[in-house]
């Protein structure tokens, strides 16, 4: 049985350097042949991967570069593993380095809960020098690595006393010029002899000529030849030809390949064919575990020990992968969401999923738990310098623990509640659950303690508080009389009063919470069990008759030390004209940012929530006025390029203002 090849790639160049013999002769594979030259400067500026006037001039020898040095560097496209060096040189050596480039490697072993695997490139980094020795006769050097160690390498811990470097850049300085040439650069992968049988125009009968070449990467390309071919058929290492109508015939490629002697080795050998509108690529190693059948080109390729040829009969039947595309019926939200596995909010990321909540570009920004709960974290939010110093609680991050029913419970897992937002698109988030035969129902919203919503409104102030404003509605769904108990704390615990409706910390200094409480409510300073520990806190019991429903109002302040007339503001702070304002903001915000229409309303309403949430993950820096637009609210610092992103977008969905902006 053999596999097919729907999906084919140009994507391989045959890169034959001076060494590529000698080490055919050794048996070690030598990658320098596939590396360009580079690095005679310490930072990459061109834009684009490689500096390629740069590896056109370099030559063979060291480059002269600043302070007198002269460098030899080698640069690939991918990572590769290096443990030993080998050149010649024609001059004294006097004292060297051996350097590679570092950010990254070594890699944290695979875990959970992970967002995206860490690549390396030729911009973001640093220069490391090597531990290594050296075993330098007469005019002949080899380099290999020392076991590595923290001292050299920050990442260390994860690979401790490796002795060979993964890189994407490697380069030799020397503080004189040696003279070098011929440099070798091995890393325990094999030459390996492997013959192919390509056959062209495999099940086709029509007339096609075949016209190219084969080129190989991370290989040595050592001999093609007709396989049946006819008298007009031809075929060398730079060229073939070969006419095909229905009778067996192809190429007999000869080559070394590589056998990586590293798990995870990038010395993977590539074959490319290379003919007009039918060129494909395929890895050595795919088909060594069995034929490769590229029925869209009519090309079959097989060891060529394999005395099996092509036969229509061993062609899988049925429809191709494309072709069902095709036949699918549209998709839909709802069928996505029915056949793709529910994922656990609470639990896959290593904590409960959350909404970030925030005034328009504030750098105030609340995170809204499944389960109603709310935090703030300092170092996710990203607050620096003076607003830093602002967040007084102790450590990182301060939660606010929402519990209800006679035993507070926090609803842990994800089928305890339901979080959503309002109108599916705007950022006021809805919790909902029950307990005790009370329903609950948790609205909040980020809103600035005073001042217009707007950041380009001159009168607003990035020192403004912000505050999070919840209403809590308990309902009553039973036939009788019941009464719902609510329970707050905060973590880390502290020692907290309650007065006049606050929950204060740091001898009444600090505002942790303002309640407005119903008639009938009562609340008292009560230990708040969560867990296994205990936390200082209120309990409020909300006496409820038959269908009766009740509504607390909750106000956190975003930074908890406000000045006297901060204060007086937030008493006078009114929920349902705070929600209305807020509410028309950014329905102005989205109104008219996305200019399509889809049947599908989710994705409608997707697409809305996606311009809301990039005004609430950009940042007005409080103290130079300027935006800062990361792809995330909470934890994920900014990158140029995803901030570049999100401008095009903006630009592409018609927002040109904000965007320019």
């Amino acid at each position: 049985m053999f596999r097919i090849l729907t999906v084919c790639a140009v994507a391989t160049l045959s890169i034959v350097g001076p060494s590529s013999h000698a080490a055919a002769q050794s048996g070690n594979f030598d990658i320098a042949p596939f590396a360009r030259r580079c690095c005679a400067s310490d930072r990459h500026t061109s834009q684009l991967e490689f500096d390629l006037d740069e590896a056109r001039n370099a030559g063979t020898a060291a480059e002269a570069g600043a302070g007198g040095r002269y460098i030899y560097g080698l640069q690939w496209t991918e990572e590769r593993d290096i443990s030993e060096i080998r050149f010649h040189h024609a001059r004294d050596l006097g004292t060297f380095e051996v350097q590679y480039w570092f950010r990254n490697w070594p890699y944290e072993p695979p875990h959970m809960p992970s967002i995206e695997d860490p690549v390396d490139d030729p911009w973001n980094g640093e220069w490391l020098t090597a531990t290594m020795k050296h075993d330098c006769k007469n005019v002949e050097c080899s380099v290999t690595f020392l076991p590595l160690t923290a001292s050299e390498n920050s990442r260390a811990k994860n690979l401790p006393g490796v002795n060979y470097r993964r890189t994407i850049k490697l380069r030799l300085v020397f503080h004189s010029d040696p003279g070098i040439d011929r440099v070798q650069v091995f890393n325990g992968s094999r030459i390996k002899p492997v013959e192919l049988r390509v056959q062209l125009g495999a099940g086709e009968s029509t007339r096609h000529v075949w016209d190219g070449n084969v080129r190989v990467y991370n290989g040595r390309l050592a001999k093609v030849a007709v396989w049946k071919g006819g008298e007009s058929d031809a075929a060398s290492e730079s060229s073939f030809r070969v006419t095909t109508s229905g009778n067996a015939k192809g190429l007999l490629v000869n080559l070394d390949a590589s056998e990586p002697g590293l798990p995870g080795s990038n010395d993977v050998t590539v074959v490319t064919i290379n003919s007009g509108d039918r060129t494909f690529s395929f890895a050595v190693p795919d088909v060594e575990k069995g034929p490769a059948y590229v029925p869209a080109f009519h090309a079959y390729v097989t060891l060529a020990s394999d005395s099996n040829g092509f036969s229509p009969s061993s062609v899988k039947s049925g429809t191709e992968i494309r072709q069902m595309i095709e036949r699918e019926p549209e998709q839909t939200y709802e069928r996505a969401s029915r056949e793709i596995p529910a994922l656990d909010p609470a639990h896959r990321e290593g904590e409960r999923l959350y909404l970030p909540l925030a005034a328009d570009a504030s750098w105030q920004k609340f995170a809204f738990e499944w389960g109603g709960n709310i935090h703030i974290s300092k170092r996710d939010t990203k607050a620096k310098g003076q607003e830093l110093k602002r967040l007084e609680w102790l450590g990182d991050r301060i939660v606010w623990r929402l519990g209800t029913g006679s035993t507070p419970n926090f609803r842990p897992e994800w089928h305890d509640s339901t979080l959503s937002v309002l109108d599916d698109d705007l950022p006021v988030a809805t919790a909902k659950w029950s307990s005790d035969g009370v329903h609950y129902t948790e609205e909040g919203f980020a809103t600035m303690l005073s001042g217009p919503l707007s950041p380009d409104d001159s009168g607003r102030s990035e020192q403004t508080p912000s505050v999070l404003m919840v209403k809590l509605t308990a309902q009553n769904g039973g036939a009788s009389s019941a009464t719902a108990h609510l329970w707050l704390a905060t973590q880390p615990d502290e020692t907290v009063t309650f007065r006049d409706g606050e929950l204060l910390a740091l001898n009444g200094e600090l505002v942790r919470a303002r309640l407005r409480l119903p008639a009938p409510a009562r609340a008292s300073l009560a230990d708040v069990p969560d867990g296994n520990v205990s936390l200082h806190g209120i309990q409020i019991e909300i006496p409820l008759s038959a269908g009766e429903e009740s509504s607390v109002i909750i106000e956190l302040p975003f930074v908890p030390r406000l000045t006297t007339e901060e204060h007086a503001r937030l008493t006078q702070l009114d929920y349902s004209a705070e929600r209305q304002r807020l509410v028309s903001y950014w329905k102005d915000v989205i109104a008219h940012a996305v200019p399509f229409s889809v049947p599908e309303r989710r994705f409608d309403t997707f697409a809305h929530a996606t311009i809301a949430h990039i005004h609430i993950s950009t940042t007005k820096d409080p103290k130079s006025g300027l935006y800062m637009v990361p792809a995330a609210s909470y934890v994920y610092p900014v990158f140029a390029n995803e901030a570049a992103f999100q401008c095009v977008m903006l630009d592409a969905l018609g927002d040109h203002q904000l965007a320019a902006d």
